[in-house]
């Protein structure tokens, strides 16, 4: 079994790479890093070859997506083994639909799937502050299009705030992007699927005066979360909607039920999932890795 694992950094940094790598090489998996600017194609009549660091990768060998943040390289490269028929976990396409929040709201609103209710534009032009509070009522929060971790991300809590935000006048390349503000118990839900199956999901705590959890704000201690019919149901749809093979799901409840706040690709938080599940999101990803290479050959 080869597997290729698509990064930006060598050094595997961050608990999620270095994690996988350590399961790799505890079960004796070949596995070579295959990065955007150490990779290279070469075509001749209908068969390619790729060419890495470390060598030629097999054309067996079964690609993961480890992409975390924005990789128009990265995104290039995957769309082309997957069109050179390498077997990729975590395509191109659902990845970038789950990293730009408009087109996870469009997929999510078509699919009727429930997540809050939001306006977004690329650009923003004079009336539309005014429309955005006649048709999102109450509190709103602002997110950034791309972004993860909790970064960007700004309570609005009054009309008067959202006009000093965004301003009334017509904006240029503005990538305004709108949500009502689901009030609740102060946390949320991290669901972990992979492979079409919610192997576990905790509580991320908001810490006191927070609104938002995320790496690098960092939240309360987490606790399990008990998987319930409607947790699984909607992290399935929300993940087979998009198309990814490993998310993280993020779900908020308020007194009328569950919605979907965004889906991950590449979901962190490996050792506070483990330390409150006792399941380790690295194995789960190589055992589902190991029975697809052993179920299609």
């Amino acid at each position: 079994m080869h597997i290729g694992l698509v990064l930006n950094d060598r050094t595997t940094r961050g608990s999620s790479n270095s994690e996988l790598v350590r399961c790799l090489c505890q079960r004796k998996i070949d596995y070579r890093l295959v990065l955007p600017d150490h990779t290279t194609i070469y075509t001749h009549g209908t068969k390619a070859e790729i060419r890495t660091d470390d060598g030629v990768l097999k054309k067996k060998s079964i690609i993961v997506n480890c992409l975390g943040g924005s990789s128009n390289k990265g995104l290039v490269l995957l769309h082309c083994l997957e069109d050179l028929g390498y077997r990729v976990v975590n395509k191109a396409t659902p990845w970038r639909y789950s990293k730009i929040k408009p087109l996870t709201s469009a997929l999510l609103t078509a699919n009727t799937i429930p997540h809050p209710d939001g306006v977004f534009g690329v650009g923003w032009p004079k009336w539309a502050t005014d429309y955005a509070a006649s048709k999102l009522l109450g509190a709103l929060v602002k997110k950034p299009w791309r972004g993860s971790k909790g970064r960007g991300i700004s309570y609005i809590p009054t009309r008067t705030k959202l006009s000093q935000l965004v301003g009334r006048t017509g904006l240029r390349d503005a990538y305004i992007y709108l949500q009502t503000y689901i009030k609740n118990s102060g946390r949320h839900i991290r669901v972990i699927v992979i492979g079409g199956q919610v192997i576990a999901a905790i509580y991320r705590v908001h810490r006191k005066g927070q609104f938002i959890t995320g790496a690098h704000l960092g939240f309360g201690k987490p606790v399990v979360c008990p998987l319930t019919d409607e947790i699984v149901d909607l992290s399935l749809r929300a993940t087979k909607c998009i198309g990814l093979d490993i998310a993280g799901v993020d779900l908020i409840e308020d007194s009328k039920g569950l919605y979907v706040l965004e889906l991950n690709s590449w979901p962190g938080g490996h050792l506070d999932f483990q330390r409150a599940t006792g399941i380790s999101i690295a194995e789960s990803i190589v055992a589902y890795l190991v029975k697809e290479f052993d179920d299609k050959g």
